[in-house]
């Protein structure tokens, strides 16, 4: 699971992907341990602020995946909200058909967006959003390996 905000980018990854993300990520991500609904939470609580709207795609989180994340935010003064439009859809213009390869990086010449240049674009659908998110809950390994410049 990757989340961005306004400032941040953070992505979730159990043990087994620890040492690759490590490694490939870019620095200014911050890569998260702890995978649980709840650690995610603490990590959405202490980064958007009171009042502020965190937005998902509802067609790529299962209901009760929904619930479980509204659970963990009720009593937060921050609201789970459902943004029809996928919003790294709007940014992904060139998406390519699904691939069972292994995950390598895009080598810095054929890269035609940085991850900064992506995030700032999705920051910008954000706050450009009428639902006005203030972070944005990603879970699509696609979408999380498209914004790294992973294939």
């Amino acid at each position: 699971t990757a989340v961005v905000t306004q400032t941040k980018a953070a992505l979730w990854t159990d043990s087994r992907y620890w040492v690759q993300a490590e490694r490939q990520m870019d620095c200014n991500w911050e890569l998260e341990t702890d995978v649980s609904i709840s650690s995610l939470a603490e990590w959405l609580i202490s980064e958007v602020p009171p009042g502020g709207n965190i937005g998902f795609d509802p067609f790529l989180f299962s209901l009760e995946t929904q619930e479980r994340y509204a659970i963990s935010l009720e009593s937060s003064s921050r609201s789970l909200k459902s943004i029809p439009i996928n919003l790294v859809d709007q940014v992904w213009k060139d998406r390519p058909s699904l691939q069972p390869d292994s995950l390598t990086r895009l080598p810095d010449r054929v890269i035609q967006r940085s991850w900064q240049l992506k995030v700032e674009h999705i920051r910008s659908l954000m706050r450009d959003n009428p639902y006005k998110p203030t972070a944005l809950l990603l879970s699509a390994l696609d979408e999380t390996a498209w914004i790294f410049n992973l294939r």
